[in-house]
């Protein structure tokens, strides 16, 4: 298939499913940002049916969310980049980030002790798949912001301006989840029974994982016309957790 046979026929299914996205990151807004969890519920939601369907929804927003961010990242790239470059980088990523996840739950590396809470789906030999996805939108994302701002950035810099971007989308999001707040419940450093603090040595392995994945995604041919929605999606993540900070400053 041609590069612009393939645009052609990706272009029907990535509006409906960009529009699926949108409508989904309306919802995480009112999740994170509205605080809208069991409590809420509680004391908005007489009846039980309902709020025990606001509540299994609460629980997949997150999953359901990263998953509609990774196919459309997907069908974006494979559209500016072909659909061999964005297979590789894909299955990639998503298995260097199970490898990740299984050496850090089961035999604490890098990160020492660390185990996974239960906000991120169903699980993959003990890494719950939002795991994996949470990777591939972050990495991908913040390659393709630096490119947009940046386009003539050489490899490597991207690589390293992409990890960096990488690494302060997660220090934005740590502290809500050692919060524990609802919908925050991603990870633990320590055991679920001791949490403790986040290794110093941690963002330096985040710096180096999402560098290395990075430094993988280099273009192979020239972009046949970038949509810039990896890019969006990583700001909408990254938006909404920094605009939980907002909402309490101003609300508290």
């Amino acid at each position: 298939m041609s590069a612009s046979t393939l645009s052609r026929s990706l272009q029907p299914l990535a509006a409906s499913l960009w529009g699926a996205f949108v409508a989904w990151s309306i919802l995480l807004g009112a999740v994170w940002v509205g605080r809208v969890d069991d409590a809420w519920l509680v004391n908005n939601v007489a009846h039980s049916d309902l709020r025990l369907a606001g509540a299994a929804l609460i629980y997949s927003v997150v999953p359901a969310w990263l998953a509609l961010a990774a196919v459309n990242m997907h069908l974006a790239i494979a559209r500016e980049e072909g659909l061999r470059a964005a297979r590789r980088w894909l299955f990639t990523t998503l298995l260097a980030a199970l490898v990740l996840g299984m050496a850090a739950r089961r035999f604490g590396i890098p990160f020492g002790a660390f185990d996974f809470k239960d906000s991120l789906g169903p699980r993959l030999l003990g890494v719950p798949i939002g795991w994996l996805l949470l990777w591939y939108v972050l990495v991908a994302g913040a390659r393709d912001l630096v490119l947009w701002l940046q386009p003539r950035m050489g490899h490597a810099p991207t690589a390293i301006a992409g990890a960096a971007l990488v690494v302060g989308s997660l220090a934005i999001l740590q502290p809500l989840v050692v919060s524990g707040r609802e919908g925050f419940r991603f990870w633990v450093f320590g055991t679920l029974a001791e949490p403790g603090p986040v290794p110093w040595y941690a963002p330096v392995v985040a710096l180096a994982f999402a560098g290395g994945l990075g430094w993988m995604m280099r273009e192979m041919q020239a972009p046949i016309g970038r949509s810039r929605r990896a890019a969006e999606a990583w700001l909408v993540w990254t938006g909404l957790a920094a605009a939980v900070y907002l909402r309490g400053w101003v609300w508290g």
